[in-house]
């Protein structure tokens, strides 16, 4: 009872700031720039808030915004994404969308496989997030630690709009996809209306473990939750509907040997045998958390259970799709990392040796592995992300932690 009774508080606290009022539905239709068509299946979402829709075969969408002013998101993977902000209710909105153009994407400018991206830009990368189709960046200028800026840029490195912040820390991105500030003492919630960037809603940096840290995705008006047990033994996802505050179980994993080891351990305090530093080194070597990932890629629910060596495939219930056996997590050098490609609905996992990180995608159907790619005369990089094909990576250039750049690799 009480785990559930902290899930609820966990939803109520992911949308502080964006309260659930009446609001009332804003309708509107979406059309190609060029040739003057409906598009379809373009995706719609009131920016900051679990609120979003798709447009139907004529290009026309209907969705809830619960307070002004609002921004709504408009993408779609072969169009330019659009912001368009809302002050009141709108009879109609019509919206235009500009094809993407991949000339540049499609020129090889450089020979370099692994491309520096602020290279040369005054810049020394902090962190960074994926945020929508752009990057937000977190960086100091001219190596000065007393300048950070927080710098919206697209994936060339081009500045699109950038602000001056104080005591930044780091960025933090939620299962909502929204991007966050965290200072000494306070989050904000990075907000950008296609014009420029604000900080919004500030709270609590404990927050940040404690509230959103919990929730691992967001998808079709569910929120996907996990709680840890016994030791972190046992691993338990929980549904919330983003309506519906009653958290209803979803999928559980645990580690039968790491249960066993315990009902062992209460036996040895029992008997007087077991000492502070038994505990210690237990806690640190043997009770390794369970690790089995969940991950929304392309409308699928996936669970990479590694404790018992499956890929799980599940409806939208916890009931089971199919499993697949996984074994590559057993060789040499694997770590426990996963990194999705949310625009192209691909998995990797990561190898370390030497220093040197090694990626392969996963092949969702059959769980093997395809060809390896080594991220070359890099060693040991920092937050990998993949989007669109590309690896994405902080590398140290000097033996100064501040000394760093944000580089991309075609995967």
């Amino acid at each position: 009872m009480t785990s559930k009774k902290h899930l609820t508080l966990i939803l109520s606290l992911l949308i502080a700031g964006q309260l659930y009022s009446q609001g009332f539905y804003q309708s509107g239709i979406i059309s190609d720039s060029q040739t003057g068509e409906n598009i379809s299946n373009v995706n719609i979402r009131v920016q900051g808030t679990p609120q979003g829709t798709i447009s139907n075969s004529k290009g026309k969408f209907n969705i809830k915004v619960e307070q002004l002013p609002a921004t709504l998101v408009i993408s779609h993977i072969g169009y330019e994404i659009r912001y368009v902000k809302i002050s009141k209710k709108e009879k109609d909105l019509t919206i235009i969308l500009s094809p993407k153009s991949y000339l540049l994407d499609s020129i090889d400018v450089s020979a370099e496989r692994v491309i520096n991206i602020v290279k040369d830009k005054p810049l020394y990368i902090w962190d960074y997030e994926i945020f929508e189709d752009k990057l937000l960046v977190l960086a100091y200028e001219e190596n000065s630690m007393f300048r950070p800026r927080l710098i919206l840029m697209d994936f060339f490195g081009d500045t699109l709009c950038a602000i001056r912040v104080k005591g930044a820390r780091e960025l933090y991105k939620d299962c909502l996809d929204n991007v966050h500030l965290i200072g000494k003492s306070e989050c904000y919630q990075v907000y950008y209306d296609g014009k420029k960037l604000q900080l919004l809603y500030p709270y609590p940096v404990y927050k940040i473990q404690e509230v959103l840290d919990p929730c691992h995705e967001f998808f079709n008006g569910r929120y996907y939750v996990y709680r840890f047990f016994q030791k972190k033994q046992i691993l338990q996802y929980f549904t919330i509907e983003a309506d519906n505050p009653k958290p209803r179980e979803f999928a559980t994993y645990w580690d039968s040997l790491g249960l066993v080891l315990q009902l062992d351990t209460l036996r040895f305090m029992q008997m007087g045998t077991w000492s502070e530093a038994d505990q210690r080194f237990q806690d640190m070597v043997v009770f390794a958390p369970v690790f089995a990932p969940l991950a929304i890629i392309k409308g699928n629910i996936y669970v990479f259970d590694y404790t018992t060596g499956h890929l799980e495939h599940l409806n939208e219930d916890g009931s089971l799709k199919s499993r697949t056996v996984i074994n590559y997590h057993l060789k040499e050098n694997w770590r426990e990392e996963l990194l999705v490609d949310d625009a192209l609905g691909k998995a990797y996992t990561v190898f370390l040796k030497n220093g040197l990180f090694t990626l392969n995608e996963i092949d969702l159907e059959t769980g093997t592995l395809e060809d390896p790619i080594t991220v070359p005369k890099y060693p040991f990089i920092q937050k990998m992300q993949v989007y669109d094909g590309f690896l994405y990576f902080i590398y140290k250039e000097k033996n100064f932690d501040e000394y760093k750049k944000l580089f991309k690799m075609r995967l």
